[in-house]
């Protein structure tokens, strides 16, 4: 199953930014270096926890269940995205891995712990609604 993670960027380079940057508080340059990095992980976690059965079923389930939200304005997604679901799915994919990732992301561009987790976790959901969409398009 390819993805084309060039769509993500694409959604969150423009308004999805300034959402975010109002949302978080954090500066739209430091935002792009968190997701350019985090949103590559999030997908190689999804990869590794797809090798299992388990983690196959799980991804599907999650994937479905995000492919009908509506993601061709970001920045209202992004505006009223659910940090809790967001902390849940980075809890799922990354697992252990979640505090290594958030620990090097925020040595690497200078963006607090707390700041990290939450833009990436803002941006989980939308992650996992393009790629359930992609997926869709791609099963019809």
């Amino acid at each position: 199953m390819a993805f084309d993670l060039n769509a993500i960027g694409a959604l969150i380079s423009g308004g999805g930014l300034d959402a975010l940057s109002k949302r978080t508080k954090v500066g739209k340059e430091d935002i792009a270096k968190v997701l350019s990095a985090g949103i590559p992980a999030l997908v190689g976690g999804m990869r590794r926890n797809a090798g299992a059965e388990a983690g196959a079923q799980s991804l599907a389930k999650a994937l479905a269940d995000h492919s009908a939200a509506d993601t061709s304005d970001a920045a209202a997604f992004l505006k009223n995205a659910d940090l809790k679901d967001g902390k849940k799915i980075l809890g799922h994919v990354l697992g252990d891995d979640q505090k290594k990732l958030v620990d090097e992301l925020s040595r690497a561009t200078g963006v607090t712990k707390g700041k990290t987790t939450s833009l990436l976790a803002l941006a989980a959901p939308l992650l996992l609604s393009v790629l359930g969409s992609q997926n869709n398009s791609q099963q019809q």
